[in-house]
């Protein structure tokens, strides 16, 4: 996770106050102004779960709530968001639900988030087609990294949208089983990347195990590894 920005208040006596997070807020609201010390002075809210935050009635308007994990501390999918109010696309990745009718909005940095902070799992059975999804629809971010973990990321398809760079941190296995019913093909899209990843096909019968390149203008795939797919329907690299 990101360092927090952190900040120190002057005294009156000239000396100045311990370092103390800054809210994501505060950097927008005039320094004369009367709600800059209190946003400052607001320490951030730890919580083990996005479960545990949501949980959490006490929650209020510009409050900075921080995630040890997103189903457990050190899952990987730990955050940090700010606490809103108004009306969101309610994705469980970007934006959250809160039990008291807030929103906990995602603090992203350098335009880049990560696949289990939208509830992704690699245990090689949970299926991520949706965290995915999720993840490229509505993230603010275009760069989303997937670590590596024990086991792979289930989908039963993978469909990269444009403008979307995919990278893996270390080398994840995404296991691809092909709905078979749907025939749905995994694709990228132009204008988009993937990246470090090992891409496996489950389907026992292929029917509809292509990964294909769709507006192929732009589209790149760097250091990948395919491996189970129809050869002559498989782009390889």
């Amino acid at each position: 996770m990101d360092k927090l920005k952190y900040v120190k208040l002057e005294n009156e006596d000239g000396s100045y106050s311990e370092s103390i997070p800054l809210a994501a807020d505060a950097e927008y609201i005039d320094i004369n102004g009367d709600a800059l010390p209190k946003i400052l002075n607001k320490k951030p809210y730890y919580y083990n779960s996005v479960a545990d935050m949501k949980a959490d009635t006490k929650l209020q308007v510009g409050d900075m709530a921080i995630t040890l994990g997103y189903y457990e501390p050190n899952d990987g999918g730990a955050a940090e968001y700010n606490i809103v109010k108004g009306t969101f696309h309610i994705d469980y990745g970007t934006y959250h639900q809160l039990d008291n009718n807030l929103v906990a909005e995602l603090i992203t940095h350098n335009d880049t988030v990560n696949i289990l902070q939208y509830g992704a799992k690699a245990d090689g059975i949970y299926n991520n087609r949706n965290n995915f999804t999720r993840a490229m629809s509505y993230s603010k971010c275009h760069h989303i990294i997937v670590p590596e973990k024990e086991k792979s990321y289930l989908v039963t398809a993978l469909q990269i949208q444009p403008d979307i760079f995919l990278e893996g941190i270390g080398f994840p296995k995404i296991d691809i089983d092909f709905d078979n019913a749907e025939n749905v093909t995994s694709s990228i899209k132009g204008r988009s990347t993937m990246k470090n990843l090992y891409i496996n096909c489950l389907a026992e019968n292929k029917y509809g195990s292509r990964f294909a390149i769709e507006n192929s203008d732009g589209a790149k795939i760097l250091n990948c590894k395919f491996e189970g797919f129809r050869d002559t329907d498989t782009y390889n690299a």
